[in-house]
């Protein structure tokens, strides 16, 4: 799995003008790989995310999966089959349990698993320390830390390769935050999975493999790790 992106660009019409946020950038993201995407506030960090996640559309240039233009691909089907998606706001629905939350993802997502949709969810929520009780509670009822995880699991529900993240420890307190970012790291160095994460915070950025710093419109590699 790769997925790329090539001349990315994107602006705002500013009166007459366009007011780019970032042009031409050329990025590589690979399975096994754990990546994080530091900014000033304004860089357009979210603005990047956003694209990657195909919620919103590149100005110019494109993103391809595994050589696929995510516009032929199909935004929707990209969405819904390739990538899960985790947010700083966890965005459950209050009224549903955790194991309720997960199991509406797998419900639209063309990836079927073999066993029962909840044992399915249970086995996902466990991966990410969320018990079978605590799995049964309305998620309005459950902690930030643990609301988190259940975000985690359900952006797993679509059986996906690649997880991208918005400043998924920003609402959590420093010990919370280190548990969730121990759970992306066993993700990708035990199930080989592609993470993508936004933070502003460095020590966090630090437990990835790779951080990219997002400054003046372009991308600069601060740290690498060897891609086998």
């Amino acid at each position: 799995m790769t997925l790329q992106t090539k001349e990315l660009g994107y602006y705002y019409l500013d009166g007459s003008k366009n007011r780019y946020i970032f042009q031409d950038l050329n990025l590589t993201f690979e399975k096994g790989v754990f990546y994080s995407i530091l900014g000033k506030s304004g860089s357009g960090k979210t603005t990047l995310l956003s694209l990657l996640s195909a919620l919103d559309s590149p100005k110019e240039g494109e993103i391809l999966l595994d050589g696929i233009s995510l516009k032929v691909m199909g935004l929707a089907s990209y969405r819904r089959n390739k990538i899960g998606i985790v947010f700083q706001n966890f965005n459950l629905i209050p009224y549903m349990t955790a194991v309720e939350n997960v199991m509406v993802v797998m419900s639209v997502t063309d990836n079927q698993s073999n066993v029962s949709a909840k044992e399915y969810a249970l086995n996902l929520l466990k991966s990410v320390e969320i018990d079978q009780t605590t799995a049964e509670r309305l998620v309005s009822n459950l902690s930030g830390g643990e609301q988190q995880r259940v975000a985690i699991a359900r952006s797993l529900a679509t059986n996906c390769d690649i997880i991208i993240a918005d400043e998924p420890t920003g609402n959590l307190d420093d010990d919370t935050a280190v548990g969730v970012i121990d759970i992306f790291r066993k993700l990708v160095d035990e199930e080989n999975k592609c993470v993508i994460m936004v933070t502003h915070s460095q020590e966090i950025a630090t437990k990835t493999d790779i951080i990219m710093y997002l400054n003046k419109g372009s991308i600069n590699i601060l740290k690498k790790k060897e891609v086998v």
